[in-house]
C-alpha cells in the first residue's frame, strides 16, 4: 500500500492546479496555484503504527487544495478512482469532485521565501530560513505534532473506511 501511495504522489504535475472548489468553476483563474514537488519521501512510526509524510511544495495554496489532494491520492491507492483521473483533475476546463482527506495531520512545516532571499539587496539581508531552527522544529514535530497526529488515528480510519469503499 506504501508503494502504491508514493507513485500516486509522485506523478508528474501540471505547472498549475485548478482543483474543483466550491463556487470556482473551471476556467476561473483564481485557483491556479504552481505545485513545485507533492512527494511521499519518509514513513514516521508512532507506537507501531506507520505513517506516510508527505510534502507539497507549492506557491499560495487556497482553502482546502492539499487536502483534495490528498484525497485524489488516497481515493487512486484505493482503487476507488482511475489513475487517469490525476490528469483530468489538473485540467483547466475539467471541474471534478474529489474526497477531502481529514485535517488532522495537514500542517504548514515551514514557509519559504525563495524570491526574498535570492534578491540581491545593498544592505545584505539575511536569508528568511529556519534552517538554524531545524534541530528544535524536529524535536517540537515529534514531540508535540507527530503525538497528536497519531492520537486522532481513528478519524483517519473511519474516514478511509468509510468514505473510500468501493465494492
Amino acid at each position: 500500500m506504501q508503494s502504491s501511495f508514493f507513485f500516486v504522489v509522485q506523478q508528474p504535475c501540471s505547472s498549475s492546479i485548478s482543483q474543483s472548489l466550491h463556487r470556482m468553476k473551471a476556467d476561473d483563474p483564481a485557483p491556479n496555484r504552481s505545485i513545485i514537488s507533492f512527494n511521499a519521501n519518509d514513513v514516521i512510526s508512532l507506537d507501531g503504527i506507520e505513517f506516510i509524510k508527505y510534502e507539497v511544495l507549492g506557491q499560495s495554496f487556497m482553502l482546502h487544495q492539499i487536502r483534495k489532494m490528498m484525497g485524489l491520492a488516497v481515493a487512486i491507492m484505493r482503487n476507488c478512482a482511475p489513475e487517469s483521473l490525476i490528469q483530468t483533475a489538473f485540467s483547466k476546463d475539467v471541474n471534478i469532485t474529489v474526497p477531502m482527506a481529514p485535517e488532522v495531520g495537514l500542517y504548514l512545516d515551514e514557509c519559504f521565501f525563495t524570491s526574498y532571499n535570492n534578491t540581491k539587496y545593498e544592505d545584505n539581508h539575511e536569508e528568511v530560513s529556519m534552517e538554524a531552527y531545524k534541530e528544535e522544529a524536529e524535536t517540537f514535530k515529534l514531540k508535540h505534532i507527530y503525538t497528536h497526529i497519531g492520537s486522532a488515528d481513528d478519524l483517519k480510519k473511519e474516514w478511509i473506511d468509510g468514505r473510500m469503499y468501493k465494492p
